[in-house]
């Protein structure tokens, strides 16, 4: 008996300390999983576009939330992420943060973040290159990456196509993995469709239309003219 009432007290314990539900969330496109809640946090794994993460809450400001999916846990840029409010209706998550009672969550460096093999970040995403351009200089904030394949969600969500990639040429990678550019770091989350500022150098690779560049520790290829993101390496 006393057995037994130790146990429900350890499992009224457990249920005390458990933190609240999370909310179901849909990656409108391929979407990095970093360590920390910024561009210079290295990216431990790739949620797949329409694939199902469980939110857990999003920083004060609102731009990344803590998620969790196929059992790793990091963060993701919150407006790439959707949900659907009680009436039925799919909205962006940073846009509906109180209708959905989005819990508010401050990032603490966590090992558990990230597989133990993963460099530890710090917790500014302001200064320095940790984990996201290793080997490729020192990277400078310069602006913000402007939209993205998805706008604001009302209703369905049509155009989830626009996120889809188009894999280049193999020579294509080679060259862009071989010469190594100056790394570049902005606000936002490097997304197909994302325009990049015009400030930004990007770079021509021989006999291709597209130019590349090496923003928030990710290739990516850029359009001539729009500067928009049309290609992004893992």
């Amino acid at each position: 008996m006393k057995l037994r009432t130790s146990l429900l007290a350890a499992a009224a314990t457990i249920a005390m300390a458990a933190p609240a539900l999370a909310i179901p969330g849909t990656a409108l496109t391929d979407l990095p999983l970093r360590a920390g809640p910024g561009p210079m946090h290295p990216v431990i794994a790739t949620v797949e576009r329409n694939g199902t993460v469980e939110v857990e809450g999003c920083n004060e400001g609102g731009q990344w939330c803590q998620v969790s999916v196929a059992g790793r846990r990091g963060w993701v840029f919150g407006s790439q992420l959707a949900a659907q409010q009680s009436g039925g209706q799919r909205v962006i998550i940073t846009e509906q943060r109180q209708a959905l009672q989005v819990p508010v969550i401050q990032y603490q460096e966590q090992r558990a973040l990230a597989p133990a093999t993963t460099t530890t970040t710090t917790t500014s995403t302001q200064t320095g290159s940790t984990g996201a351009a290793a080997g490729a200089g020192t990277g400078v904030i310069a602006g913000a990456l402007l939209g993205g394949p998805i706008g604001a969600v009302i209703g369905g969500l049509a155009g989830l196509t626009a996120g889809a990639m188009v894999d280049p040429p193999g020579e294509v990678r080679t060259y862009v993995t071989t010469n190594k550019v100056e790394p570049v770091f902005l606000e936002g989350e490097v997304v197909v469709g994302a325009t990049v500022p015009q400030n930004v150098r990007v770079y021509e690779i021989p006999n291709y239309k597209d130019r590349y560049a090496y923003i928030n520790g990710r290739t990516v290829l850029v359009e001539p003219g729009s500067n928009k993101i049309v290609y992004v390496y893992r």
